[in-house]
């Protein structure tokens, strides 16, 4: 996609208009009409200056780099055990440690789950059982996927059509501000392949997920009751570590932490995904 089509595409997302962009950027808004019509080519600063006014994501700053003729300026390192991402992969472990017994997960920005506590793993086998063959390892270890395809927490979910709606919305989101290969575009065609899931409403218009989704679940004369929390961090210089997200699982009622506590009842070393 050409630089004028990313900036434009942006800045409508952002609901500026010319004038407004322009005024919080510095420029003339004859100039960004110029910029955003290809009849004037911005500078590696121009198009810097622009994403960091837009709030993009740095994923989205290296686009507009890219798109301009230049080279991108932020790092993508996909690889926790790289020297560059130490200071990030410890201060997951000591997040996912400090969250023991409650289940805690660290996710991709297409939910693919990187990291998790032991509680987490143990939630998910107590969930799911031996339901899904070896084949499904891609599914069970995507978090969209475990809620929504019908055969791994599905079953189990009290309220899942809640809960469906509420991840579709979230990927949705995400989808919309990342639609580069790879991403969560490409997570959300293969959730709406499930028939249940494309019944919700292919093609219909995103929505903001609730503040607070209660998840019920039952399963072998067990029922627990939980909300999640997605956080990330504030001030990453590198793509990869921007887009991580970290899920935590918080118990709403006794039994709930009763539960927690009793499957991660050892240490909570970390396993990987």
């Amino acid at each position: 996609m050409s630089f004028s089509l990313l900036l434009r595409r942006w800045r409508r997302a952002r609901g500026l208009s010319q004038l407004a962009l322009a005024g919080e950027a510095g420029i003339s808004a004859r100039h960004l009409s110029f910029l955003e019509t290809g009849r004037a080519r911005p500078s590696a600063e121009m198009a810097m200056q622009l994403g960091a006014t837009l709030d993009l994501p740095l994923r989205a700053r290296n686009e507009l780099l890219v798109a301009a003729g230049f080279a991108p300026t932020f790092r993508e390192t996909v690889d926790l055990d790289a020297p560059h991402n130490s200071a990030v992969a410890e201060a997951l472990r000591f997040l996912l440690k400090a969250h023991h017994p409650n289940p805690a997960i660290v996710m991709n920005r297409r939910w693919d789950i990187l990291m998790a506590n032991r509680a987490a793993s143990r939630f998910s086998r107590f969930f799911i059982g031996q339901a899904a063959s070896i084949s499904d390892h891609r599914r069970l270890g995507n978090a969209a996927h475990l809620y929504l395809a019908p055969d791994l927490f599905a079953p189990s979910i009290l309220d899942w059509g809640d809960v469906a709606r509420s991840t579709l919305a979230n990927v949705r989101r995400d989808a919309a501000t990342d639609p580069s290969a790879g991403g969560p575009a490409d997570l959300l065609g293969e959730l709406l392949a499930y028939p249940a899931v494309a019944a919700m409403g292919r093609g219909a218009a995103p929505t903001d997920p609730p503040p607070l989704l209660a998840t019920r679940l039952a399963h072998d004369g067990v029922t627990i009751s939980y909300a999640t929390l997605l956080t990330s961090f504030g001030t990453a210089a590198d793509v990869f570590a921007e887009e991580l997200r970290i899920k935590t699982f918080m118990p709403l009622d006794a039994a709930t932490r009763d539960f927690f506590a009793r499957i991660a009842a050892r240490e909570s070393d970390l396993i990987a995904a």
